[in-house]
């Protein structure tokens, strides 16, 4: 599994310079007025469910999954890398994303809460499309992936949207405070399940 995992990185190389170079680019636009630090919050969830994207790319344009389940890793051995390497795209992605937000902000900002609130909503997006992606490819699954990012992030302008004009009740002062952590706990839960699902349907698919 190591292997596949290595290969997937080693893949990413172009990408991680372009998130590199945005990065800068983002702070040059931030140091100058023209955005503030809430576009970090946009980057840790970007991030975090393109890049796991671009593998599945790679691997189908080349019929890699075949090669893959002959490896010793085997079947579980490709569903493990690649959940394992979007786990990991998620958290440097959210990581840097909190880094700077900290840097930016101080460590009491509130966007430092919402950075770790999109890293959560990145790997609950992640469990929705690992799946797909392994059962039906990305040609196949690119609609459902639209419909996807379109519903988490939709239903969430959404609930802002409701709270801000007063349509329904904002939290109490303690759930406000616990909310973050209980989202991003229930966001990594349904990873952890989606992982154990993916392992069962792909080892099950006709390659």
């Amino acid at each position: 599994m190591a292997g596949l995992l290595c290969k997937d990185w080693l893949l990413l190389r172009r990408q991680l310079w372009y998130y590199a170079l945005l990065l800068g680019l983002y702070l040059a636009l931030t140091a100058a007025g023209v955005l503030d630090a809430s576009f970090l919050c946009g980057l840790a969830v970007l991030y975090g469910t393109l890049l796991p994207t671009t593998c599945f790319s790679s691997d189908e344009a080349v019929h890699w999954e075949r090669y893959a389940a002959a490896t010793p890793a085997g079947r579980r051995g490709t569903v493990d890398g690649k959940y394992l390497l979007a786990l990991l795209l998620a958290a440097l992605s959210g990581g840097i994303s909190l880094f700077l937000t900290v840097l930016m902000e101080g460590p009491e900002s509130a966007l430092a809460l919402a950075v770790l609130v999109c890293t959560g909503l990145a790997l609950a997006v992640n469990a929705v499309n690992l799946p797909l992606l392994l059962l039906l490819g990305v040609s196949r699954s690119r609609a459902a992936l639209y419909f996807v990012f379109i519903l988490f992030f939709g239903g969430g302008m959404a609930l802002l949207l409701l709270f801000q004009r007063g349509l329904l009740p904002p939290p109490t002062p303690g759930l406000a405070a616990a909310l973050p952590w209980l989202v991003t706990v229930l966001c990594a839960a349904a990873y952890a399940a989606s992982w154990c699902i993916a392992r069962k349907i792909y080892c099950k698919k006709e390659l």
